[in-house]
């Protein structure tokens, strides 16, 4: 079998800073806004029985909703590129 020098490993992924900077931040203000629309609609009791779905689904301070599921997933995407970081530090030295 063949071994690959550390000098001539090439990974095809690029991928922008800014652009992943921008669109984590963009999503953070569409969830935050869907939470402040939520609560909006939790506290006027507006009569229509998805207001109380919507407010279940958005609520900033809930557990088993989307903000907590991108927060977690977030978290889990971050832990997942140091272990690519990592592992291409070690191959490289």
């Amino acid at each position: 079998m063949q071994q690959v020098s550390s000098d001539t490993v090439e990974l095809p992924i690029h991928i922008s800073a800014k652009t992943v900077a921008r669109r984590l931040g963009v999503t953070v203000i569409c969830l935050t806004l869907a939470g402040i629309l939520s609560g909006y609609f939790w506290l006027l009791k507006f009569p229509l029985p998805a207001s109380k779905w919507f407010y279940e689904l958005f609520n900033l301070d809930g557990e088993f909703n989307i903000p907590a599921w991108y927060s977690s997933f977030t978290l889990l995407f971050c832990s997942g590129l140091l272990k690519v970081i990592t592992a291409i530090k070690t191959i490289a030295q």
